[in-house]
């Protein structure tokens, strides 16, 4: 996880606080889920948090070289599949998936 502007110090206990399900498969454990007994959910994820109306996770990805790890949104070809079917499922008014 190479982030320069958000790094792990930052995002992992604002995931974790958030009640964030870690996503399989993980590209690094976060001390505090462990902590907390949050195991690895696989994918399809929906509908597994606020008593089935909202889904929540957090996915991670592998490391490229060519980018800063911030930029993972924009530039690895399967994150932006998952956030682009999570928004297409919101604006079509269903329960989003994380199908990673």
């Amino acid at each position: 996880m190479d982030d320069s502007y958000a790094p792990p110090e930052t995002i992992e206990p604002l995931a974790t606080s958030g009640e964030l399900a870690p996503v399989s498969p993980i590209e690094r454990l976060i001390p505090g889920m462990e902590l907390k007994g949050r195991s690895p959910l696989l994918p399809p994820l929906a509908g597994n948090a606020a008593r089935g109306t909202v889904t929540a996770g957090l996915a991670q990805y592998p490391i490229d070289p060519d980018y800063d790890g911030h930029f993972v949104s924009t530039n690895d070809p399967g994150c932006i599949e998952t956030w682009s079917n999570f928004l297409a499922d919101l604006a079509a008014g269903t329960l989003p998936v994380i199908d990673r």
